[in-house]
């Protein structure tokens, strides 16, 4: 394979993949989940962002870090659960 042709294989195989979490998250309708504004696309084929409202406490992971307290399994547990 080519690598012009490679590097057209890997975007279409990154594409596919943030359809598929773009498709999965834009049907998730929970408090605990904040709902999908947009997806964008640099100008490096390599370079795709989903983007979602800013959270001043960050990601669930960015809060842990910030809260080591926290209990864990009671701030992702509920997402998994219908409303």
């Amino acid at each position: 394979m080519t690598t012009l042709c490679r590097e057209h294989y890997d975007r279409l195989v990154l594409a596919q993949q943030l359809c598929r979490e773009v498709l999965i998250w834009k049907r998730l309708s929970h408090p605990n989940v904040l709902p999908l504004l947009g997806v964008s696309v640099s100008e490096n084929p390599r370079h795709f962002r989903i983007v979602s409202e800013w959270m001043a406490n960050g990601n669930v992971m960015e809060y842990i870090k910030s809260n080591p307290e926290a209990n864990r399994l009671r701030l992702v547990s509920p997402a998994t659960h219908s409303p």
